[in-house]
C-alpha cells in the first residue's frame, strides 16, 4: 500500500475538527479521528471508491461526522485532503 501524505493544510483542518468536536463532547474528538483512520487503508487499497472530483482528484464522505477526504493517487504516495462537508 502507498503511503499517504497530507497536505499541510489539510493536517491543520483535521486536528482543527478534532478539537471542534473534542470541545462539544470530550470523547468526540477520538471518535472524530478513529473515523478518518478506518477510512484511510479502504480507500487506499481502491481508491476508485470515492466520487471523482476536480483535477484528478477523489473524495470520500464520513457517515458519522460531516467531513470529506479528498484524496489523489499518484505514483508514488496517495495525497490526502481532508475537508468539513
Amino acid at each position: 500500500m502507498k503511503p499517504v501524505a497530507y497536505h499541510r493544510l489539510a493536517a491543520s483542518e483535521l486536528i482543527k475538527s478534532a478539537k471542534f468536536h473534542e470541545g462539544r463532547n470530550p470523547a468526540l474528538g477520538e471518535a472524530f479521528l478513529s473515523v478518518v483512520e478506518a477510512i484511510l487503508p479502504k480507500i487506499q487499497s481502491n481508491a476508485d471508491l470515492g466520487k471523482i472530483g476536480k483535477l484528478g482528484t477523489r473524495s470520500w464522505k464520513t457517515k458519522r461526522f460531516p467531513f470529506r477526504i479528498v484524496y489523489l493517487d499518484s505514483q508514488t504516495d496517495f495525497g490526502s485532503w481532508p475537508s468539513r462537508t
